[in-house]
């Protein structure tokens, strides 16, 4: 679900300097995107901040919105999930110079003949990461806590402990693999700190220097991280290349260890996930499926092994707004000419979900 851009400002394409006033910008978001990412004083406070600006329905069909994009001449665009999705030509509406989109991924929007170009296109860079980190640390206590065993159990059956559970352990000590290194993996390693972990990573995107400062190890392979960790926090981009890399050895080498996945399912061979699974011994936490909604009869509903969250990791709605903030700053750093902050590159994009 989570990509690892860089943070590093991008400089605006070049175009004659012009007044923040006399660009064409639009608007195209659903209501519920402007009550998530926008506080009630930043819709507000848009028109006397954004004077000029002109807001255009989500519903419209791609190619009304196409047209409409050319008739109001637009340069600047801010969407969302709801966006239609921009045609690869950007004869189809040649005044449009920058995307500022609300989400993650702009792959399902923004074709990338549109950034091969010169579309400038920015998305939430590392806004969000901490709350998907947060998940991914609520998952490995439940794993390691047993709380999905518990709240069956003391929901369904009436139970309580007994003496011969065994079952309840610590995250204190750890050692933690995370496969992925982008600014999800970099925030959970800045929340497991306090826990006194050991913290190692594989992947192959980032240089050394980024492991360095952040104190984590790099191994070479997923059969070294998975051999090495207790729990393996699943944290890599979806691509051709990452598609189906956890196998069920992978999964094995942990032992009754943990393996939790806020990423995506697809990374993870599904049905090798579901045997290890049944056989009880791995503890699993899990917030993406390869199907979703998770269908009700699902294989892995009902193990007390595994902890499930329905796609939960993030943004949460009262943090959206982090997101929302980033894009009203990118709107009046590009209409000022000045960088703007996590534009997306053509190697970004191909790593993208």
């Amino acid at each position: 679900m989570w990509s690892s851009n860089n943070p590093a400002l991008c400089p605006a394409p070049s175009h004659p300097p012009r007044p923040a006033v006399a660009a064409p910008l639009a608007f195209c978001l659903a209501e519920r995107e402007w009550r998530t990412f926008f506080t009630p004083d930043d819709r507000a406070n848009l028109r006397q901040t954004f004077p000029g600006a002109i807001f255009i329905p989500s519903a419209l069909p791609a190619a009304e919105l196409q047209a409409r994009l050319r008739e109001e001449g637009v340069r600047v665009l801010l969407g969302g999930w709801a966006l239609p999705p921009l045609p690869p030509e950007r004869s189809a509406f040649p005044e449009l110079e920058y995307v500022c989109y609300l989400s993650g991924s702009i792959r399902r929007k923004i074709p990338r003949a549109l950034l091969e170009q010169g579309l400038l296109v920015s998305n939430w860079g590392d806004r969000i990461a901490p709350t998907v980190a947060e998940c991914a640390l609520l998952l490995l206590l439940m794993c390691y806590r047993e709380a999905s065993h518990w709240q069956i159990r003391m929901h369904q059956q009436g139970s309580f402990k007994a003496a011969a559970d065994q079952g309840n352990l610590s995250l204190f000590r750890r050692r933690v693999g995370l496969h992925g290194f982008g600014a999800v993996a970099q925030a959970l390693v800045d929340l497991l700190r306090p826990f006194g972990v050991e913290i190692a990573a594989y992947s192959p995107w980032p240089d050394n220097a980024l492991f360095e400062r952040k104190g984590v190890t790099r191994l070479d392979s997923l059969d070294a991280l998975f051999t090495w960790a207790d729990a393996v926090v699943e944290a890599e981009a979806c691509s051709p290349e990452t598609i189906n890399s956890v196998k069920e050895h992978h999964l094995r080498l942990l032992g009754e260890g943990v393996f939790v996945n806020i990423a995506r399912a697809e990374l993870v061979e599904e049905a090798a996930l579901i045997r290890v699974a049944r056989e009880g011994r791995l503890r699993l936490g899990l917030d993406v499926f390869h199907h979703e909604p998770l269908p009700p009869a699902y294989p892995l509903r009902g193990l007390a092994n595994v902890a499930l969250l329905p796609h939960l990791g993030g943004p949460t709605l009262d943090r959206r707004i982090d997101a929302g903030h980033l894009a009203l700053e990118n709107l009046a750093r590009y209409l000022s000419g000045d960088p703007i902050a996590f534009a997306i590159s053509l190697e970004q994009y191909d790593r993208m979900t």
